[in-house]
């Protein structure tokens, strides 16, 4: 169905690691989506997967290994290739799309949006970002908090000026509230995707879906992954950041506690 005032409220990066509760993470996603996107209560609500080579919850989820019966969602196979879709009382209410984390040689995070295959790690930046494209997926330079200083900021604005509008730009909650864009959000005039980026710890889910991504205009829902790609390449602008991110403090404890609990 394709509407001329369709809401789509999205998360540009979104995880389940391990140790979350994979239906408390998703009923806090669908609930922050929900406010991202206002007063429609008809919004269509839809979250990207990026996950690591240990982490593979999309299929889990598409293959019924994960139940949701609990928060009241049943598991839908589609619309398209690389979705899966949740639905409360024959309606949809989240759309998730499959999708990568790939950390490069020179360790800055490159995701693989709406695909499946495993990119492996440790790859310079360059050929990251077109294997990603070869895998028919949309390639994201996530931020990260640190990642584009220095050498690696030099790096990344090598790949913004050599991939052009190909290369997408990933914000993220963990930016602090405050700071400025960084330069390289504004380089290419390429989309910039927010997204939430919960991290690998227990008591994440709160935030996934708070920080995202919010377009309004013609949407085709039978078809969101085609319709946002389309978006996405001829309307960047469209795509507008919404939600709150994380204030500084809270950004700095989340990544102390994570260094601490980490091997």
């Amino acid at each position: 169905m394709t509407s001329e005032t369709t809401t789509v409220a999205g998360d540009g990066h979104f995880h389940i690691y391990p140790c979350h509760d994979p239906a408390e993470i998703i009923g806090r996603l669908v609930d922050n989506l929900a406010l991202l996107a206002g007063r429609d209560s008809n919004a269509f609500k839809m979250a990207f997967f990026a996950e690591s080579r240990a982490c593979d919850f999309f299929n889990k989820i598409r293959d019924r290994r994960i139940s949701f019966e609990k928060i009241g969602l049943e598991i839908s196979p589609g619309p398209e290739e690389h979705c899966v879709s949740l639905r409360r009382g024959g309606r949809t209410e989240l759309c998730l799309v499959a999708g990568r984390q790939i950390v490069t040689a020179e360790r800055l995070e490159v995701l693989g949006l709406a695909m499946e295959v495993l990119v492996p790690d440790g790859q310079p930046a360059d050929e990251t970002v077109r294997m990603v494209a070869d895998a028919g997926g949309l390639p994201v330079l996530a931020f990260a908090p640190g990642k584009w200083f220095f050498g690696r900021g030099i790096v990344a604005r090598g790949l913004v000026g050599r991939f052009g509008k190909e290369l997408i730009i990933g914000d993220s909650a963990l930016r602090p509230r405050g700071w400025t864009r960084p330069d390289i959000m504004h380089l290419s005039g390429a989309a910039v995707l927010p997204g939430s980026d919960p991290l690998p710890m227990p008591g994440e889910e709160q935030y996934a879906g708070s920080y995202g991504f919010v377009y309004r205009g013609d949407f085709d829902a039978a078809r969101p992954l085609a319709a946002i790609r389309k978006i996405i390449a001829a309307q960047p602008s469209a795509i507008l950041p919404a939600g709150r991110r994380c204030p500084f403090f809270n950004v700095a404890a989340r990544l102390i506690r994570l260094s601490q609990a980490e091997p």
